[in-house]
Formats: structure tokens, sequence, C-alpha cells
């Protein structure tokens, strides 16, 4: 479910206090990324939840979003 480990979660908070639109991905054979999980809570970091994509898809369909906006919540809808 793209759990991440301490050191990592503080970076992605640093991100997002800068602004910075943070994606989370895994990459684990099957399975989805889902907004909120027991480690890594979307809502309450600022971030966007890859859904099926794997990290290479997710990183590409993020640059693509970022050149027609910088709104997260429409870059969400991407996702």
């Amino acid at each position: 479910m793209g759990s991440i480990n301490n050191d990592v979660l503080q970076a992605v908070e640093t991100a997002v206090k800068k602004g910075i639109i943070v994606v989370h991905a895994s990459r684990v054979a099957s399975g989805r990324v889902t907004q909120f999980n027991q480690v890594f809570d979307d809502k309450k970091l600022g971030t966007i939840a890859a859904d099926s994509h794997y990290p290479q898809k997710a990183r590409i369909l993020l640059m693509l979003a970022l050149t027609i906006t910088r709104d997260q919540n429409i870059i969400k809808e991407c996702f």
C-alpha cells in the first residue's frame, strides 16, 4: 500500500510544506495505493495516492499534469 520509513516520511512532510506535489506509489506486483492506510495518510500529509499506477507511470502522469496545472485537486483527479 505504499508504506515508507520514518526518514522518508519526514522528507515528504518537508517537501509538501515547500509546495512540492508528492505522489506515492508502490512497486509491488499487484494491489492499489489508496488514499489512506495505517502508515501514510494522504489527506493528513497533503500527498496524492497513485492508485494502481506503478511509480514510473505515476511520475510520467505527474509530469504531464504539471504542464497544465499546479492545482493539487485537479492533479489528484488524474490519479
